[in-house]
């Protein structure tokens, strides 16, 4: 398989997830993968990798999102 394949198959997996992210004013919970959250949003690679207390957290709030967008994201 090629290499897209590969990573769609590992992000789409909640085994290999190394983070939850409760969303939206519900806390909706998200599985989620730190690098492809990095990837996709330099703040939240600001928050995972830049020594805020995200980069450490298993768990992190985004509140003020929207659970169906947030998706999208990851």
């Amino acid at each position: 398989t090629g290499l897209s394949a590969d990573l769609m198959r590992i992000m789409s997996d909640e085994r290999t997830a190394d983070i939850t992210i409760l969303v939206g004013e519900d806390k909706v919970p998200v599985k989620a993968h730190k690098v492809i959250l990095a990837a996709r949003s330099e703040v939240l690679y600001a928050e995972l990798f830049g020594g805020m207390k995200e980069s450490t957290a298993s768990t992190v709030e985004v509140p003020d999102a929207n659970p169906l967008s947030f998706r999208q994201l990851v």
